[in-house]
């Protein structure tokens, strides 16, 4: 692993971007891979069947208007914030507290409190270990953090073979909330990578390992 030491953060040795590790699989895992896939059809037509899918165990109850900062580690993030929230509207955080709209790439500087808005404050997605240092402040009004297993992880490389991987696996995300006052976005610690962006860091490690654990296609 001394290849991947420059991806590292320096302080805590954590390395947000490589794909976690992955069980081996048994035999309640091709069961459980079948059940979901025989149910996947009736997935799309009716969502409420989320919980077959992804358990989602919150701290409080939901509140409802108002901005929200959170993390962003996984590629369900907006389906189970919206499943969670209903109507929400979901920003990325840009420099000089700046949001692009995620759906439309519209840019705002300010955001209606009297809406569900969610602001994602890390540069780049990392692998749920740690968060990325804020690209800038950020007013708001709760601070959300996502937690996964690692079966709900996914960085890069075959989707085919992820998407099986997740169907198999018992997968659960804990979503918890906090007032603003709380420093803290989740129970996460912070990784702050020297010189380069986490943008680019992530981009760099990608293109210079294409093939870590035997993955062969390369996703953003």
């Amino acid at each position: 692993m001394e290849k991947y030491s420059q991806f590292r953060d320096p302080f805590t040795g954590i390395h947000p971007f490589l794909n976690p590790k992955r069980r081996k699989p048994r035999l309640a895992s091709y069961i459980r891979l079948l059940y979901r896939l025989i149910l996947l059809p009736f997935y799309l037509l009716f969502p409420a069947l989320k919980s077959f899918f992804i358990k989602v165990k919150t701290n409080t109850k939901i509140l409802k208007n108002g901005i929200y900062v959170a993390n962003k580690s996984s590629v369900f993030d907006t389906l189970i914030l919206k499943n969670t929230f209903g109507k929400v509207n979901f920003f990325q955080l840009k420099e000089r507290q700046t949001y692009v709209n995620v759906n439309n790439n519209k840019i705002y500087k300010k955001l209606d409190k009297n809406q569900v808005n969610i602001v994602f404050i890390e540069e780049c997605s990392s692998n749920n270990e740690c968060i990325m240092k804020f690209v800038s402040n950020c007013d708001c009004d709760y601070v959300l953090g996502l937690k996964y297993n690692e079966s709900c992880i996914y960085m890069y490389g075959s989707k085919v073979k992820f998407l099986l991987h997740f169907f198999a696996a018992i997968t659960k995300s804990i979503l918890k909330l906090w007032k603003a006052i709380i420093v803290k976005i989740s129970w996460l610690v912070v990784i702050q990578f020297s010189l380069c962006s986490e943008l680019k860091k992530k981009k760099s490690f990608i293109c210079c390992f294409p093939k870590i654990n035997n993955y062969s296609n390369i996703f953003f």
